[in-house]
């Protein structure tokens, strides 16, 4: 029996708006946990400060899914990264079928690493920024939590990314068509075949805006860092 490709989707409007809700009780949680950081987040250099650690933290966040993949991947070759930050992408992409488990470990790396562990360091020293950065992670995560839940309720099915379009494809003998999860469903599928994978995608891309961007944040912190010590 053939094994068919299904291409699951995570609804991107329900999920922008369930974030905005969960980032807006967020901060007014750390509004009353932290007034006096969010006080300086508002103000001056501190909300540009911010905002490139932020950026850097979701960069880092990718780097952790590849992480994940590269644990399991036979060839790490396969394994790509890119930003595009003009549609506001990051993304981690593992180019050659890795099972169930693996999945599920590489959706976690991040959440685990950036978020929970972060959390854990806040209990014992106060670090105010580490705790709100974790915190933009852990529900930045969303769509990483709503494939982790798809998952747990899927038969044995193997992932795989063709190309870098928005979702993921889940390989499987069984028809796993009608499983879904809020906010992500099945939008197609068809029979697997590895010529599907998109092999003009660069191991590492960062498009001409991104590098401009990047390039600017990162000079912006060295000078605020330096007059802050000045």
């Amino acid at each position: 029996m053939q094994q068919k490709y299904y291409k699951f989707e995570v609804n991107l409007i329900y999920m922008n708006i369930l974030a905005l809700v969960l980032y807006i009780l967020f901060f007014l949680g750390i509004t009353i946990l932290y007034p006096e950081s969010i006080a300086k987040l508002y103000t001056g250099s501190g909300f540009w400060i911010f905002i490139s650690l932020l950026f850097l933290y979701f960069a880092i966040h990718e780097l952790f899914h590849g992480i994940g993949y590269s644990l399991f991947a036979r060839n790490r070759q396969n394994i790509k990264y890119g930003i595009i930050i003009e549609k506001g992408v990051f993304y981690a992409m593992c180019q050659e079928l890795i099972n169930k488990k693996a999945t599920i470990i590489s959706l976690l790396m991040p959440i685990i690493f950036l978020s929970i562990i972060p959390w854990i360091i806040c209990l014992f020293f106060e670090l105010p920024i580490l705790f709100i950065l974790a915190g933009m992670n852990f529900i930045g995560a969303i769509g990483d939590f709503t494939m982790l839940f798809l998952l747990l309720k899927l038969p044995d099915v193997s992932y795989i990314d063709y190309d870098n379009s928005i979702g993921m494809y889940l390989i499987s003998n069984q028809d796993i068509s009608k499983y879904r999860f809020i906010g992500i469903k099945c939008v197609d599928s068809g029979i697997h075949d590895e010529r599907l994978i998109d092999k003009s995608i660069k191991r590492f891309y960062i498009s001409r805006p991104s590098k401009i961007f990047f390039i600017i944040l990162i000079l912006f912190l060295i000078i605020n860092l330096v007059r802050s010590v000045l």
